[in-house]
Formats: structure tokens, C-alpha cells, sequence
């Protein structure tokens, strides 16, 4: 699958339109819609980080280097103690988890 495919599925998976994801990315929906279509040789980095952070994926990912979409979890979708134990969206170790629930304790 083509770094353009990955957008569009992804983009449609969220339901989310052409429009609005070039708005979101701040692109032009011509330029995403030429991606899409397979021309994501010229497509500048810092626009292909923002397209993966508004899909909720990584760079990574949509270039294959990742074989697994690794989405980040959006705040609101956490509870308190799930927000609480990750770092910068990313799920802590057990062991980290175990820590802070102890300090949070007061033990």
C-alpha cells in the first residue's frame, strides 16, 4: 500500500474529509488529493507529520516503515488514571504504572 492509500483509508476510516483533513494539516485539498493519488514524492515532511498526527498515526506508518498503525491515545478518549499513566500519549511500563500509583497513594 502507497503512502497516499494509507492517507486515504486512514482519512476515510475516521470519516473524515479530503477537506477537512488538508484544513487540519494545513495543506491545500488539491495537494492531498494529488498525494492520495500517488504523487507523495513531493509531499514535504513537516506536512506528512501533521497529516499523521491529525490521523492519529505516526510518519512512520503511513511510509511503511512501521508495520503496525500505532495510533496514539486522544486525551479525551482516557480516563483519569489512564491519562495519569502515560508519557506524551504513550502507554508507561507496568512497573512505572505500579510507581505511580504508589505515589499517588502516599505510599
Amino acid at each position: 500500500m502507497t503512502v497516499g492509500e494509507k492517507i486515504k483509508q486512514l482519512r476515510k476510516e475516521r470519516h473524515m474529509t479530503g477537506e477537512t483533513l488538508a484544513e487540519r494539516a494545513g495543506t491545500s485539498k488539491a495537494s492531498l488529493y494529488r498525494w492520495e493519488a500517488g504523487d507523495a514524492g513531493k509531499m514535504p515532511v513537516d506536512v506528512l507529520t501533521r497529516i499523521a498526527e491529525v490521523l492519529d498515526t505516526t510518519p512512520g506508518y503511513l511510509l511503511g516503515f512501521e508495520q503496525q498503525q500505532q495510533r496514539q491515545p486522544h486525551p479525551a478518549d482516557l480516563d483519569d488514571e489512564e491519562a495519569i499513566l502515560t508519557y506524551q500519549g504513550k502507554p508507561l511500563s507496568d512497573e512505572d504504572k505500579e510507581m505511580i500509583r504508589r505515589i499517588m497513594r502516599g505510599k
